[in-house]
């Protein structure tokens, strides 16, 4: 739910986590992470922005810098 709350505000939010939890189970796999460690990595991916639930989504999509 967390997680949701951030992400489905902005769908260039979800593109972004989702990008992130691949790439993160990704080199995990290659590093040869045993699961229960790659278990925790994922969710660590999934909630990596939850800081930004009180962000605006006007200043997550501004255009630029």
């Amino acid at each position: 739910m967390l997680e949701s709350s951030v992400d489905f505000r902005s769908e260039f939010m979800v593109l972004h986590t989702i990008t992130t939890v691949n790439a993160s189970i990704a080199i995990a796999n290659i590093m040869g992470i045993p699961g229960d460690r790659s278990d925790r990595l994922y969710y660590g991916a999934l909630l990596h922005d939850i800081g930004k639930v009180a962000t605006p989504v006007e200043i997550l999509e501004k255009p630029g810098r």
